[in-house]
């Protein structure tokens, strides 16, 4: 009996450290969730339906291109 109360305490403590994380992610995309409604809801925020990506050519230069320049 000792044994199988040993086992099962093990399994209950891996049980409760699978809650806390899902617990944590939870967390996580709820509060990514709010801040997605609110910046739609509040802000009237869209995301871009064209993305332009920026390339800075070196540090010094500060030559900032457009995608599609060269």
């Amino acid at each position: 009996l000792y044994s199988e109360l040993q086992q099962d305490q093990v399994a209950q403590d891996d049980l409760l450290a699978q809650r806390s994380r899902l617990l944590i992610e939870r967390g996580a995309m709820n509060s990514y969730n709010g801040t997605e409604k609110i910046a739609s809801e509040e802000l009237d925020m869209r995301f871009p339906e064209k993305i332009t990506r920026v390339v800075v050519r070196t540090s010094t230069d500060r030559t900032v291109l457009a995608e599609g320049q060269r």
